[in-house]
């Protein structure tokens, strides 16, 4: 089946954050990479050299659902006790990016304009995707 324009965007964005430079928390499983066959798929993740999530365009896709249902709001900081106004996702947790960030970063999705997409932002979309939230970044 032909992808989409926005799919292909969408597999552009993975491929971004699968190669990003560094060291990252996962690693690609390299026998999977791109062997898509009609799933979909464009690689399995391993975490200590077992396979731990299956990354399609569909990832990517969650990945920025989590930062277009994100707001500011208050979190309750729990080492300081202290109410911080930050960005939220939906599931109230702490997102740990700028909302400037979070703007540039879904413009450039809306517009599908890759060349504004840091390998940073590839990687926030991926762990928003599998965490729930940016953790690594």
């Amino acid at each position: 089946m032909e992808r989409t324009d926005r799919e292909r965007f969408q597999v552009m964005l993975a491929n971004i954050a699968l190669d990003a430079p560094g060291d990252l928390w996962f690693a690609v499983d390299d026998d999977t990479r791109d062997k898509e066959n009609g799933t979909g798929l464009i690689c399995d993740l391993l975490e200590d050299g077992n396979p731990f999530h299956r990354v399609t365009h569909l990832t990517m896709r969650s990945g920025v659902s989590v930062l277009t249902r994100s707001a500011m709001g208050t979190w309750h900081n729990p080492f300081t006790g202290d109410d911080e106004d930050h960005l939220l996702t939906a599931d109230g947790l702490r997102l740990y990016m700028s909302p400037e960030d979070r703007a540039r970063i879904l413009a450039a999705y809306k517009k599908m304009r890759i060349d504004e997409i840091t390998s940073d932002d590839a990687l926030a979309i991926l762990e928003c995707a599998l965490f729930g939230q940016v953790v690594y970044r």
